[in-house]
């Protein structure tokens, strides 16, 4: 249902409309458009329901115009088998949805409104606020980051809403995909192409779906803090082929207790031939020391065989001859961040590698050298799948306010292990 919301005058509005979509490149609003044109060219097989330009009417008899017109509402009868029922029920529900919104704003008065040989010239701009007030994290009504208790739909239930719009106006009123026009006081085209609505969405997709939040640490001290009260615990798989503790000798002949991880593949090496991961107590972070979770995790759950981190399946039981999915992990970890009271959108499974490369550059001060050794990434900057969207990404909550970067007395970072300062350059 959609979420309705205090009436809004057009300008503010258009201003929050307008914030949202900043920074989209002109580029990427063209390739929306096209895209969005091309989808519905597909889907209705290039048929037309009553488009003359698809079934012209050729100057005739009388006679003729009346068997013109008989065929043509058969060829409409014809075309509704292009769009499956359910689909075709489930644009009819989100059209009424759409509808519902935009009386609750005081946008119209009455559907028929939206349904003229003209429309308002603002119509394009009422889709995109009630798709932000359905699916954007940001609130369209404060322009700020939504609540927790206000759940928001993904980016693919943004893309259906548009496709509703498309399918009522290409397909019932017949405008095809024609471009989005304002002519003086008329308007004429398919208001789901408009550039406004194109940039919105864009900005949208930018937002929800190009890059995960990056885990923090204190987002994990918060998880840690939560699970470790409770026996019946779910971990991250981790498709292991050996596992084991060793002591590994260091300078002046020092040796330390490591966790030795094998993996037999891995997203660039899918082959083999990875070297192994050797991984050591942090006594002063309990909730990101690898081998505390290890130990923590073989005493509750003792697995002597088979995969380190099985399936769960209902009712917590666990299957020892399968792994934990990508899928069920993710769910998992969705609930953990709710128990919490983080907002669980912005998170996915590539999170923790988003979290754990930034960490180790910016609180570890490793090189950028040894962040790609260590992840397996490439060193070459221009390379867009390098190391660097990882450590720098708009989804990320922001390290430092704008006030706070050159302020005298700036917030206290955690203290360093080796100096114990908590300055910047530490």
């Amino acid at each position: 249902m959609a979420e309705s919301g205090p009436v809004l005058s057009p300008r503010t509005a258009l201003q929050a409309i307008l914030v949202l979509s900043t920074g989209v490149l002109a580029s990427h609003i063209a390739d929306d458009l096209e895209a969005e044109g091309n989808a519905f060219n597909a889907t209705v097989a290039n048929v037309s329901s009553g488009n003359d330009h698809y079934v012209s009417d050729p100057p005739a008899e009388e006679s003729n115009i009346t068997a013109i017109s008989v065929l043509r509402d058969n060829i409409k009868s014809a075309s509704q088998g292009v769009v499956v029922p359910n689909t075709l029920k489930g644009y009819q529900r989100l059209w009424s949805d759409i509808v519902r919104s935009c009386t609750d704003r005081g946008f119209i008065k009455a559907e028929s409104e939206l349904m003229g040989s003209s429309l308002p010239a603002d119509a394009p701009l009422w889709f995109a606020i009630h798709i932000a007030s359905v699916c954007d994290e940001i609130d369209i009504e404060t322009n700020k980051q939504r609540a927790v208790n206000k759940p928001h739909s993904t980016y693919g239930h943004a893309q259906k809403i548009r496709a509703a719009i498309s399918h009522k106006y290409g397909q019932d009123l017949g405008l095809g995909a024609q471009p989005w026009r304002i002519e003086g006081d008329r308007t004429t085209g398919n208001p789901s192409m408009a550039p406004s609505l194109a940039t919105y969405m864009v900005s949208l997709r930018q937002r929800k779906v190009t890059s995960a939040r990056a885990i923090t640490d204190e987002v994990i001290k918060k998880l840690f803090h939560f699970n470790k009260s409770f026996i019946d615990a779910e971990a991250l798989q981790i498709q292991c082929l050996e596992v084991s503790l060793e002591f590994i000798e260091g300078e002046q002949g020092i040796k330390a207790l490591a966790l030795k991880l094998m993996l037999p593949f891995r997203k660039t090496n899918q082959y083999g031939d990875i070297q192994p991961f050797f991984l050591y107590p942090r006594p002063n972070t309990p909730h990101i020391c690898p081998l505390y979770a290890y130990t923590w995790w073989i005493s509750i759950a003792p697995i002597m065989q088979g995969p380190l981190f099985p399936a769960i399946h209902a009712h917590s039981h666990r299957c020892d001859s399968h792994t934990l999915t990508q899928t069920r992990f993710l769910e998992l970890f969705h609930h953990n961040l709710m128990d919490v009271g983080i907002d669980l959108q912005p998170y996915g499974t590539h999170s923790f590698r988003h979290g754990g490369c930034q960490y180790l550059h910016q609180r570890e001060r490793w090189s950028i050298q040894d962040v790609c050794e260590w992840g397996g990434w490439t060193y070459s900057y221009d390379n867009p799948g390098s190391v660097f969207k990882y450590l720098i990404s708009w989804s990320n909550d922001p390290s430092c306010t704008r006030e706070m970067f050159l302020h005298p007395m700036p917030p206290i970072k955690d203290h360093c292990r080796t100096c114990k300062r908590t300055c910047n350059c530490h």
